[in-house]
């Protein structure tokens, strides 16, 4: 799937599962994570247009942990392609 950062829609709820091209150029986006998720669910983004440097993805975490910090994670590298997989209360989402 797709997902462009636009005025209009800064925000977009991930599907576990599902692998996203994100589309920074318009702006800095945010993608929430699943907020019920099972273990071994996973959510993948890739930066299709190289310009998460420029305009950063912020990845949401919906009320759990990431690498067990309760903290949103900002990922602002260029061409950089990411895979969040969930493990469990303790740890969340863990980059995989």
């Amino acid at each position: 799937k797709t997902q462009n950062g636009t005025d209009s829609a800064p925000t977009y709820d991930a599907i576990v599962n599902t692998s996203y091209m994100i589309d920074t150029t318009a702006g800095a986006f945010t993608v929430k994570l699943p907020a019920n998720p099972a273990v071994n669910d996973y959510v993948d983004f890739a930066d299709q247009a190289s310009q998460f440097a420029t305009n950063k993805l912020t990845v949401g975490r919906n009320g759990k942990n990431i690498q067990t910090l309760a903290e949103d994670l900002e990922i602002n590298v260029a061409n950089t392609s990411t895979r969040l997989t969930y493990t469990g209360t303790t740890n969340g989402w863990v980059l995989s």
